[in-house]
C-alpha cells in the first residue's frame, strides 16, 4: 500500500528543505498529537503511537537531495518506509511525504485512513514550521 500526502509547497529552496528533513530530530516538530517518546538524532528515531505500535527508524542514504527515505531500524511490526520527494521551480520547493508499507487486506483497510491523516499532517506540518 502506497499512500502519499498532499504537496505542500513552500517557499524555500529544495537545499533548505532537504537540510531540514535530512535531519531526523527535526522530524519531531511534524509529529502529531498522538506520538509519544520521541527520540531522535541525525540519522536515527523511535516513537510509539499512542495505543498502538512503537517504531525505530534510521534515514537510508539516496545520494540525492530529492529524497529522504526512513526505512525500519531493527524488527518492525510491519515492513515499510517513509519518503519525502522534494521538486523545486521558480523558487519554491514542492514536498510530498509517501507512506509505502506491506500490509494484509484486514489490516490495509483498518491503516489506510489514519496512515493518509498522518502523511498529510506531516506535510502541512512541514509548511507550518518552514513557512
Amino acid at each position: 500500500m502506497t499512500i502519499s500526502s498532499e504537496p505542500a509547497v513552500l517557499n524555500k529552496s529544495k537545499q533548505e528543505v532537504f537540510e531540514f528533513l535530512n535531519n531526523l530530530e527535526n522530524h519531531g516538530q511534524l509529529m502529531p498529537p498522538n506520538i509519544d517518546d520521541w527520540q531522535a538524532d541525525q540519522t536515527t528515531c523511535s516513537f510509539r503511537i499512542k495505543g498502538m505500535v512503537e517504531l525505530s527508524l534510521k534515514k537510508e542514504e539516496t545520494g540525492s537531495t530529492d529524497r529522504i527515505k526512513t526505512v525500519p531500524n531493527g524488527k518492525a511490526p510491519v515492513e515499510l518506509d517513509l519518503e519525502w520527494n522534494l521538486t523545486e521551480e521558480n523558487g519554491s520547493t514542492t514536498a510530498i511525504f509517501t507512506i509505502n508499507a506491506k500490509l494484509n487486506p484486514f489490516l490495509k483497510m483498518m491503516a489506510q485512513k489514519p496512515l493518509t491523516e498522518l502523511a498529510n499532517y506531516q506535510a502541512a506540518k512541514l509548511v507550518d514550521v518552514m513557512g
